[in-house]
């Protein structure tokens, strides 16, 4: 029983989706059609989805350095840098 441009309106306020309420609460008054609207809003979406997965991806990558710089880089030191340290502390004194 809501008349169409506010239940339209409702949709209008949505933070993704609001492109689409907008579009046809116009369509609503103007009966325009939806078609083309939807279709952009639906690339755009789509554009932001696929850039927040790289995003997404990135930070993922990032995030791996920590613990392998918390788990090798002591491992290196332990192994490679203090038996040469000790030889050398050893020739010299």
């Amino acid at each position: 029983g809501e008349p169409a441009a506010r239940a339209w309106a409702e949709l209008g306020m949505h933070r993704r989706l609001g492109a689409v309420g907008r579009a046809a609460s116009r369509a609503t008054d103007s009966g325009a059609a939806l078609a083309q609207a939807w279709e952009a809003t639906a690339a755009q979406l789509r554009d932001d989805a696929r850039i927040a997965a790289e995003v997404a991806a990135r930070k993922a990558g990032i995030r791996a350095l920590a613990p392998l710089g918390l788990c090798f880089l002591p491992s290196f030191i332990c192994l490679g840098i203090v038996p040469i340290v000790i030889g050398l502390a050893g020739d010299i004194l």
